[in-house]
């Protein structure tokens, strides 16, 4: 069930970044990602920068690096835990640069 709401929460997310005007970038772990979906939610490859991690405590500092980086619209991130001090560090790099932050928790998968 963890990966189907998984799933479900990608093409969600996919499909609010398709919205936005310029290129997002996506963190994540896994390769999990299949990219025909993406394009079926309107989201082209093309316009998003993968940021593959080894594990999740990479994943929060390049979210990090993502919401100071000049150019992107948004930043999301895959993650299997998400503590509160990450969270509000996000939030707030979101709210200096006005650049959209996106996570995704990912329930039941070992970290």
């Amino acid at each position: 069930m963890a990966a189907e709401d998984g799933g479900l929460a990608g093409l969600f997310t996919a499909g609010i970044l398709a919205r936005l005007p310029s290129p997002v970038l996506w963190c994540l772990r896994w390769r999990d990602l299949f990219a025909p979906y993406l394009v079926g939610v309107s989201l082209m490859p093309g316009r998003v920068i993968f940021a593959e991690t080894w594990n999740d405590a990479e994943v929060l500092p390049a979210m990090e690096v993502g919401l100071r980086t000049f150019g992107l619209t948004a930043v999301e991130g895959e993650v299997t835990s998400l503590r509160l001090i990450c969270s509000r560090r996000l939030q707030r790099w979101a709210e200096r640069t006005g650049i959209m932050a996106l996570v995704i928790r990912h329930w039941g998968i070992g970290t």
